[in-house]
């Protein structure tokens, strides 16, 4: 059982963390309808003699349990084995919830002695078969017979006012008190913080000490801007500056381009791989998708014929003798732009003279993806970009090896997307609406969770959505179906249709959350808009407004969910959204973080722990002079070197 948890030894078990601490409310058996739903404890007597109903895949033990203010039938499911410990008149300890529906409380956890339970009790992520009990037994006894050794000196500790690991540990596995679990948590976040910013900045000094590709020749901006069709923004051209300035020098360019999405981050990638060609050398394009890794194509294509720069496509889904033929062009000198997907960085794909490697939707590629494209230049110039933005000190714990640029400003002209939060009893009125666009030569989305109907889901899908939108849309409304089960080509051709006008609607899964970028789509409705974060919804919106016109988002949504979405409503600035994601749902995968193989934070959270955040990089910049000298630090600069060695690998 721990196995599938990933953990194969006692060193995985003791920083295998609690995702939250529970504190019971006592009450008595009377208050019980009061708290229903809610995790409550009881004590009481058990009142008469266990009964053992079987069912099919199920057993339910069942008892009444007593206290001066009444009794309750308590229910616990396949746990048979406690029918012999529940004896009449035994004085029980009781965690779980009431349902007034089975008039029952469900338990989740006991203590057979009466104990009072401990204040603060762990709660681990589980699998089947494992008790929250059960692990806090295995924890128990792990801590009584292991050791953890100490990483940290302990002057460095004096000095940060940090816990001793093992006093740390045992606060956060069995917290007497809050200020106990406060400490350990503190010691734990700490270390794992330092750890990560050290990595990072031994791995930017070695970059840095290394020499890369002196870019020389760059593209007239002027040039660039009649091909696009606009002039770029202050934010852009502040961007180019810093971009055209890391390219020129000696040294390896390792830079983070964040900006909300249609801030233009593609139009100032295209100034660098203009940069990077004109200079004879090869720079490429890598996108998540083959939708994104088109669109750009389409992009940089006029891009490239205006400086007579060749341009090629290099994607999973090319035919060997394409592949071939692509293959053959990236192998030979001289200066060209690559535009592709995850197939630009397999081991058969050799590049002559890659100087620059820019990553598109960075929060869906790892360090290691990044990297392993990186290596086929030598020491290439790296920019990644996302449209996830982050305030620039979490940037700066998340992405430690990189400089950071960020386009705070859109381009002018554009206006702000209206989001509207509609219950589904008002799906109607936004088919009347949506009919309306399209009449008047709009085109637009409707997004979907799930492709097909699912017994297990409860929420739209492409396939019975379908069906609806031709019982209630006029018949010469043109319907494209876009999800993920798709070929490249099909995908392709469907958003083809709509930009020609053969079609207004697409009906798609959140396979359209980057890459199509259809200039006449002024709307967009997305089912079941409580199933998304906010940043992914910021996202799904960005697909409409990309041009002047205006533009209407509306998030359908049942009663009931709609307090988190209205951040959407009062603001279409990413990084107010990004922030209120962060505080809902923290980070996780959100920033990427546990894609980047090195930084996967067990506990410490960069967006909450702001504090902790800043001490530790502080620290970090003052022990990383003296980290391979001293030998109080040997163990942190062992981590630290097998960091790196797995970043260089």
């Amino acid at each position: 059982m721990l196995s599938r948890l990933g953990i194969e030894s006692i060193e995985d078990l003791i920083s295998y963390y609690p995702r939250e601490y529970h504190a019971p409310e006592f009450v008595s058996i009377q208050q019980l309808p009061e708290k229903e739903g809610q995790p409550v404890v009881i004590r009481g007597k058990v009142a008469t003699t266990p009964m053992l109903d079987r069912r099919p895949g199920l057993t339910m033990l069942k008892i009444a349990l007593s206290d001066q203010t009444g009794s309750v039938t308590c229910v616990w499911f396949n746990q048979p084995y406690l029918q012999q410990r529940l004896k009449r008149g035994r004085p029980v300890t009781l965690t779980g919830r009431y349902s007034s529906r089975f008039a029952s409380f469900n338990v989740e956890q006991q203590d057979l002695d009466g104990n009072v339970p401990p204040k603060i009790q762990p709660r681990y992520p589980l699998t089947e078969g494992l008790t929250n009990r059960a692990m806090e037994r295995i924890m128990v006894n792990a801590l009584k017979t292991y050791q953890a050794p100490e990483l940290l000196p302990e002057q460095f500790r004096q000095q940060h006012q940090l816990w001793e690991v093992n006093r740390a540990l045992q606060a956060v596995h069995l917290p007497e008190n809050e200020q106990q679990l406060e400490q350990g948590l503190r010691r734990l976040k700490f270390e794992e913080l330092f750890v990560y910013q050290l990595t990072f900045r031994r791995w930017r000094q070695i970059k840095k000490s290394t020499r890369g590709h002196q870019h020389q020749q760059q593209p007239a901006l002027k040039r660039l801007e009649a091909v696009l069709g606009f002039s770029m923004t202050d934010d852009q051209c502040r961007a180019i500056e810093e971009i055209t300035r890391d390219m020129a020098s000696p040294w390896p360019m390792n830079r983070l381009l964040q900006g909300d999405v249609g801030s233009g981050k593609t139009a100032v990638a295209a100034y660098g791989l203009l940069v990077a060609a004109l200079s004879g050398w090869k720079g490429v394009l890598m996108a998540p998708t083959e939708i994104l890794a088109r669109q750009h194509l389409q992009t940089l294509t006029p891009v490239a014929a205006e400086f007579d720069v060749p341009v090629a496509l290099m994607t999973g889904s090319l035919g060997q003798k394409q592949r071939a033929e692509v293959a053959e062009k990236i192998g030979k000198p001289g200066g060209m732009i690559v535009v592709g997907t995850h197939a630009t960085f397999q081991q058969d794909v050799h590049f002559q003279d890659l100087s620059l490697v820019i990553t598109d939707e960075q929060h869906r590629f790892g360090v290691q993806q990044r990297l392993a494209l990186a290596a086929k230049g030598s020491n290439a110039d790296v920019l990644i970009m996302s449209a996830t933005p982050i305030p620039r000190t979490l940037a700066m714990s998340v992405y430690g090896d990189l400089d950071i640029t960020t386009l705070q400003h859109k381009p002018i002209g554009r206006r702000e997307v209206k989001t509207k939060i509609v219950e589904e009893s008002q799906r109607r009125q936004v088919f009347d609406f949506i009919t309306d666009k399209m009449q008047q030569g709009g085109a637009g989305y409707i997004v979907c969770p799930l492709i097909e109907q699912s017994e297990k889901i409860i929420a739209a899908s492409v396939e019975e959505y379908q069906q609806l939108l031709h019982k209630h849309l006029p018949s010469w409304v043109g319907i494209e179906v876009v999800h993920g089960r798709m070929d490249a080509e099909s995908k392709e051709q469907a958003v083809q249709r709509i930009r020609s006008g053969q079609s207004q609607l697409m009906l798609a899964t959140t396979v359209v959350e980057v890459g199509v970028d259809i200039p006449s789509a002024n709307f967009i409705v997305i089912e079941n808009s409580e199933r998304y974060g906010l940043a992914q919804l910021h996202q799904l919106r960005g697909r409409v407004g990309r041009s002047g016109q205006q533009s209407w988002c509306f998030l359908i949504s049942p009663p009931g969910e709609v307090e988190r979405l209205k951040v959407l409503e009062r603001t279409t600035d990413g990084f107010e959204i990004a922030r209120a994601d962060l505080e809902l749902r923290g980070p996780g995968q959100y920033l990427g973080v546990r894609q980047h193989g090195l930084n996967e934070f067990k506990v410490a959270e960069p967006w909450r722990d702001g504090e902790i955040l800043d001490q530790s990089r502080r620290a970090a910049e003052e022990v990383l002079p003296v980290l391979a000298t001293q030998p109080q630090w040997r163990k942190i600069e062992e981590i630290v070197t097998a960091n790196i060695a797995t970043l260089k690998s």
